[in-house]
């Protein structure tokens, strides 16, 4: 009777000591799912985070570049329309290209067009920001031996105001464009102010 006890008691005891250990083994199993899952997680997470980060726009190479290297003098009036001073204004060089990147997206052009895309520096000389410069003002473009009909940049990144900001003694690059079609040939810019003489300036572009 005794023995039957004893080996009762032993067997009860070795059963609740398995389920006791397959308890813990499935709390460990559950735990170490756990932390793997989170670790998984936060790698995809790092992964997207770098690939956002690293992450850059790019565009094709222009159709073809000439170089103008050319520079102007602009003057700087005040409120009163006297002059206080001169903005310079380099031409570095002219494009032809397909896609650009404008305020911090890629724009396309659309089939049978293209953009003409002016690249310059504009200098500041003056101990005070130039809050307001009528860039757009200074540049036109005719096509085609039209030089009557003068376009004015229809792309640029200027803002509503449509005026370029420099701070006092800085360089700043900027660059303007302006739509033209596949089929335009004989490309000539005109430099200067609105009401000033212009310099005529033939870009040597063609389509690649």
């Amino acid at each position: 009777m005794k023995l039957r006890r004893i080996t009762a008691n032993f067997t009860n005891f070795n059963t609740s000591r398995v389920r006791g250990v397959a308890r813990i083994n499935k709390l460990i199993l559950v735990a170490v799912l756990a932390v793997a899952a989170v670790f998984a997680a936060s790698r995809i997470g790092s992964t997207q985070s770098s690939a956002q980060v690293s992450g850059r726009l790019s565009v094709t190479h222009p159709r073809d570049t000439f170089e103008v290297g050319r520079e102007f003098s602009f003057p700087v009036r005040d409120s009163e329309d006297n002059i206080v001073g001169h903005l310079k204004l380099k031409i570095e060089e002219a494009e032809l290209r397909d896609e650009l990147i404008i305020n911090g997206e890629v724009a396309r052009s659309v089939k049978g067009r293209t953009f003409l895309i002016i690249n310059l520096k504009v200098t500041n000389d003056l101990d005070r920001a130039l809050r307001s410069v009528p860039l757009l003002s200074y540049l036109r473009l005719s096509v085609n031996g039209a030089e009557g009909e003068r376009a004015a940049p229809g792309i640029h990144s200027l803002g509503e105001e449509r005026v370029l900001r420099v701070d006092p003694i800085s360089t700043k690059e900027t660059r303007v464009g302006f739509p033209v079609n596949e089929t335009d040939r004989d490309f000539v810019l005109f430099v200067g102010e609105v009401n000033g003489e212009k310099e005529r300036l033939e870009l040597d572009l063609s389509y690649n």
